[in-house]
């Protein structure tokens, strides 16, 4: 009877070391799943990393561009400045300018955003020269699309009728 109660102890024993190897090794095989998808993360914030410090060295190259490339395809704030200096431009080329910008004018042209933009104003045929001089100037991509003069008192005369028609190239978000 002791040797059959002896082997059952050890039966027993077996069995609890047995459940015990088998839960230690499902816990052990959790926590190497969690340390390989922890290395995986890790590898994948690394290459983040990075890229954004490669982000950072290209910004580093071009921040002194990047407001000129702001000025060339402005947003909607920026072309309300364009359009005010573009105003002031027209008044410094000695013309009286009024400017028709409608909001439904935008449209897209070779998957870029442009505004359509009307300038209506007095003046000679030299200050509308060096109107379109000054515009050329700027930063903008501008493209001058019509100009309609009529001159019934002769070029050189302040009484032109001048309607100058451009398209302006705006940014994406616009």
């Amino acid at each position: 009877m002791k040797n059959k109660k002896g082997w059952l102890i050890f039966l027993v024993l077996i069995f609890i070391q047995t459940g015990l190897l088998i839960v230690l090794s499902y816990l052990i095989r959790q926590k190497t799943e969690l340390v390989v998808e922890t290395r995986h993360q890790l590898k994948g914030f690394e290459q983040k990393d990075a890229n954004l410090l490669q982000l950072q060295q290209d910004y580093d190259q071009i921040k002194d561009e990047v407001l000129v490339l702001n000025q060339v395809l402005p947003n909607k704030e920026q072309t309300f400045v364009f359009i005010n200096q573009l105003e002031q431009e027209a008044s410094s080329s000695g013309l009286a300018a009024k400017i028709n910008f409608a909001s439904d004018s935008l449209d897209i042209e070779n998957g870029i955003k442009k505004v359509a933009l009307n300038l209506d104003f007095q003046g000679s045929y030299f200050d509308m020269l060096n109107l379109l001089k000054r515009i050329e100037k700027m930063p903008q991509v501008i493209r001058i699309d019509q100009v309609i003069m009529q001159s019934p008192t002769g070029l050189g005369q302040k009484q032109s009728h001048v309607v100058l028609s451009l398209t302006l190239f705006v940014d994406q978000s616009f």
